[in-house]
């Protein structure tokens, strides 16, 4: 109870890097044996909650023999005697260092994933799929910001350039804001299309959008509109035969 370690089984001995025969007791007090942060939760939580409840479990750490902080999970047991008077305490340690090298692995994994799918969210917000060799879809969903509305246009036009493509089928089911700004992108990518010697046809609109863009005043004399995806991919087939 005076905190001077007695006895350190073999597999302790091994982890603190001490020979079999070391005296455990001459090493002084257990303050010796972990780092100042450790020895503050053993002595403030851990002893105090064995002595309360018999037993206590916690992540600690330890210091070898060389310095080396070793990170474990202690378990801190109260031994009493007969009329309740602890006697002295033992405890149970287990190096986890595995574990956190894994934990550690395993945060900077998520972190460049996280990363990765950033750049992947980047990059399919504005997905450009061809149907064949002339027809194009450009699925577009959530909102649309003056950024993303410069990355669609500079999608579109490559694609269009790139593929010879004589149609881009734009869905514009997901979008949901459209505001005189959307709109007016919507026409600028239909003019610069037919430029490259393709056509827009665009689908999705939605009752509430369509009374949006009627309030707004705007029409799309350049454009091609139809009800739902099905019905642009099947015009544009058409007009491609």
């Amino acid at each position: 109870m005076d905190g001077i370690p007695q006895y350190m089984n073999p597999a302790g001995l091994k982890l603190m890097g001490l020979p079999l025969d070391a005296d455990i007791a001459a090493r002084g007090s257990i303050g010796n044996f972990h780092p100042q942060w450790a020895l503050e939760i053993i002595e403030s939580e851990g002893i105090p909650a064995a002595l309360q409840h018999g037993s206590w479990k916690g992540e600690t750490a330890v210091i070898d023999a060389a310095g080396k902080e070793i990170p474990v999970s202690q378990r801190i047991i109260a031994h009493f005697d007969s009329e309740g008077i602890p006697t002295f305490l033992s405890t149970i340690m287990s190096d986890i260092s595995d574990q956190r090298q894994m934990m550690v692995e395993r945060e900077e994994f998520q972190e460049r994933i996280i990363n990765l799918q950033t750049s992947l969210i980047a990059e399919l917000s504005t997905p450009l799929i061809p149907l064949n060799d002339d027809v194009m879809v450009l699925p577009l969903i959530g909102t649309i910001d003056s950024n993303r509305a410069q990355q669609m246009i500079e999608t579109v036009l490559k694609g269009v350039s790139q593929q010879k493509s004589k149609a881009v089928i734009i869905d514009i089911t997901g979008v949901s804001v459209i505001d005189t700004q959307v709109a007016s992108v919507f026409m600028h990518l239909a003019q610069a299309v037919q430029l490259l010697g393709a056509r827009v046809v665009l689908t999705g609109i939605r009752p509430e959008v369509a009374q949006t863009i009627v309030g707004l005043g705007l029409e799309f004399h350049d454009l091609v509109t139809r009800s739902d995806l099905q019905s642009g991919i099947n015009y544009a087939l058409k007009a491609r035969r």
